[in-house]
């Protein structure tokens, strides 16, 4: 009894050991796994490489729309530029105006025409005034102009990154491109084997 109670632990034993150890892998099924997992790899990089055009694409979209405010922005340099101009031609005015202005009124206070002396002061402060307001338009202008040369700085680099961006997705499109076709290879080379 104890002799078949051992033969039975023996046999479940060694079957249990057989069961639990790999089968031997001949060179087929080695082949065939190798084989699975080169098509697998093969969609890994068929996706990256979709996504890598994506990337470029959309890298490329934003280098053209920071392009167009970059553009813009210029135009809006420019023309702040022409507004400080102007306000500067007409402040200039002003001033000649004001001294004109100035001369005539002292000169009809020296010859004591006080009514004409008076009638100048008024002229003198409404030149005054249209003065102040040029000098406001022109700070106004500068400001603009300042900002506008933010912007364009910050667009420039924003073209700049986006640059830096499509060279890495390109590389990575690249390198991706050379996975699949070593992946296609072993592929091959696998069937070839088979």
């Amino acid at each position: 009894m104890k002799q078949l109670l051992f033969i039975a632990t023996m046999v479940l034993t060694g079957s249990t050991i057989a069961l639990q150890a790999q089968p031997h892998r001949n060179g087929s099924v080695a082949r065939m796994h190798d084989m699975n997992h080169d098509m697998r790899d093969i969609r890994h990089d068929r996706n990256d490489i979709r996504h890598d055009r994506k990337d470029i694409h959309h890298d490329q979209a934003d280098i053209n729309k920071d392009r167009k405010d970059a553009n813009a922005d210029r135009a809006d340099i420019n023309k702040d530029r022409k507004d400080i101009n102007a306000d500067n031609r007409d402040i200039n005015k002003d001033k000649a105006q004001l001294n004109q202005e100035i001369k005539e009124r002292n000169a009809d206070a020296a010859k004591h025409d006080y009514k004409d002396a008076q009638k100048e002061q008024n002229e003198i402060n409404g030149v005054r005034k249209d003065l102040q307001q040029d000098r406001t338009d022109r700070n106004k202008d500068a400001a603009g102009l300042r900002n506008d040369r933010k912007d364009l700085s910050k667009d420039v680099t924003d073209i700049n990154k986006d640059k830096k961006d499509i060279n890495k997705d390109k590389r990575d499109l690249k390198r991706d491109k050379k996975d699949l076709r070593k992946d296609k290879k072993d592929l091959s080379n696998d069937a070839n084997n088979f």
